[in-house]
């Protein structure tokens, strides 16, 4: 489990570290940027704080204070793979678990995108929790899993795209 949800942070977080070390500031600042606001979103605010000084730095040029400073940023982003990790719960007992009725589904669904509207996390984690306690229908088991999988990136514009394309 440890190891995939690394697998989910790893790619944002390299990306960082790929602008960092080819001294990109440009792109490291745009990142840098967007972990600044996800990281408020979900309420991690020590995580966006850090951000949000290495954002000013590449906004006002100062290399040194970048230098200083995305180590530990990148170290404490990566340690959100264990926060993060009951939004990649697997579903390895499917067969175990009853098939969910296809209204109580239709409503979990608008009740993710109502959340997703707002960028609330800890509602959003609280209906994967009760949507993994049932095995859903193949078609719905795919988008559910592709939801979670943005969430965990925490890439709200995605989550909101694929659950208004579920619609059509």
């Amino acid at each position: 489990m440890r190891g995939l949800t690394a697998r989910m942070i790893n790619p944002a977080s390299d990306e960082i570290e790929h602008h960092y070390k080819n001294e990109d500031w440009k792109n490291y600042t745009t990142k840098v940027h967007a972990l600044k606001s996800t990281a408020k979103v979900i309420g991690a605010a020590e995580l966006s704080e850090k951000a949000k000084r290495l954002e000013d730095a590449g906004n006002s040029g100062y290399i040194n204070e970048i230098l200083q400073d995305t180590k530990p940023l990148l170290k404490l982003y990566k340690s959100y793979s264990e926060k993060l990790k009951p939004l990649i719960k697997t579903q390895e007992n499917d067969l175990d678990k009853p098939l969910i009725d296809e209204s109580e589904l239709a409503e979990a669904f608008e009740t993710m995108k109502e959340i997703a509207a707002s960028f609330d996390y800890d509602s959003l984690t609280f209906v994967f929790q009760s949507l993994d306690e049932y095995k859903l229908p193949k078609n719905k088991a795919e988008l559910y899993k592709e939801i979670k999988n943005a969430a965990s990136k925490l890439d709200w514009e995605k989550i909101n795209e694929l659950l208004n394309n579920d619609d059509k």
